[in-house]
């Protein structure tokens, strides 16, 4: 049978790291946006050569219009045997927290920031350790 862990952690720092992951977040989300936003220029900028460079191997196989959402599906079927360059793939996003996420570590903030305990609980620590 495991033994439990028990450690004395400063409520201070405890906050500090907290406060740290939620400034560390707006960067991701930040990163993250200019990472989604350049995918969006590549795959704007492969759509139009693939039609520019490929219209005579590009043969309209099917359409589909969508009212509700007022969008149109145009599916090609490449004749002539012509290979079509990669798709660019977007890079790699980092995780971000959600807003259940960033609500709940805000609360633990606001709490720890009242008490007069100079050192974390236990019990305590095991609730907010997923954020850390």
């Amino acid at each position: 049978m495991a033994r439990s862990v028990t450690v004395k952690v400063a409520t201070a720092k405890v906050i500090k790291a907290l406060e740290d992951k939620i400034a560390n977040n707006v960067k991701v989300e930040a990163s993250n946006e200019k990472k989604r936003e350049a995918y969006k220029v590549a795959q704007d900028k492969y759509f139009k050569t693939v039609l520019k460079e490929f219209k005579d191997s590009l043969v309209i196989d099917s359409i589909s219009k969508h009212s509700w959402r007022n969008s149109l599906s145009v599916n090609y079927e490449i004749v002539g045997g012509a290979t079509l360059p990669d798709e660019p793939e977007i890079e790699k996003l980092e995780s971000e927290l959600g807003q259940y996420e960033i609500n709940e570590i805000n609360n633990a903030i606001r709490i720890l920031k009242m008490t007069d305990e100079e050192f974390v609980s236990t019990s305590t620590f095991k609730n907010i350790a997923q954020y850390l």
